[in-house]
């Protein structure tokens, strides 16, 4: 019997002798987003190696640039009219190895109110020609948009006395004050921002 506990067979995948840059992958997360904003099938297929693979947690959701392609566009009529945006950083580059971190918003249409955001983290690997080979994603909700992520309030306040740049989630005065909910989880990245430096280190630079 397979448990759910076993460590997945990608956490030991050797690393290639590619390696790619902060800049490339920087440069692939915009591509991303541009293109999941459009639906332009060649700028998503341009996205992928041929053989790449698309992790959700617990399953590969497909594999094959052609299917992943696939994939995008029957969500095309889901998002293509709605007012949304996202944004996405690296922050660990290794070898051919990126960790991102970065949030998506939806809004109201036609004006900035904030229906719900996700916060996310992608592991991807990247061939030789920077396109991505194999990507996960792992994405959560706002608190206030799923009460069951959220930490209770007593937690908080106790927390806040030995850790005060930790103790409360970042976010926008744009986000105060809402009250709509939406199920639409495509993209993620966490409640609670801590910001990694260069050499992966947990630092309070910046913190509230």
């Amino acid at each position: 019997m397979v448990s759910l506990l076993n460590e997945p067979e990608w956490h030991n995948t050797p690393i290639s002798p590619v390696s790619i840059t902060r800049a490339t992958a920087q440069k692939w997360l915009d591509a991303y987003v541009t293109a999941w904003k459009t639906y332009d099938e060649r700028a998503i297929a341009d996205l992928w190696s041929e053989t790449a693979e698309w992790h959700y947690p617990f399953q590969m959701r497909t594999s094959g640039r052609e299917k992943i392609v696939a994939e995008w566009m029957s969500e095309r009529d889901a998002f293509v009219g709605e007012s949304f945006d996202a944004k996405y950083h690296p922050v660990a580059v290794e070898g051919d190895r990126v960790v991102a971190h970065g949030r998506t918003v939806f809004y109201e249409p036609d004006i900035d109110h904030v229906v719900t955001a996700y916060d996310n983290i992608w592991f991807l690997r990247f061939d030789d020609s920077g396109r991505c080979s194999e990507f996960h994603e792992w994405y959560a909700g706002r608190p206030e948009d799923e009460p069951d992520r959220a930490v209770p309030e007593h937690q908080l306040s106790e927390y806040a006395q030995t850790n005060p740049w930790q103790a409360r989630p970042q976010q926008d005065p744009a986000l105060d004050a809402v009250t709509a909910t939406d199920s639409r989880a495509v993209h993620p990245v966490p409640p609670y921002l801590i910001q990694v430096d260069g050499t992966c280190n947990l630092t309070n630079e910046g913190a509230p």
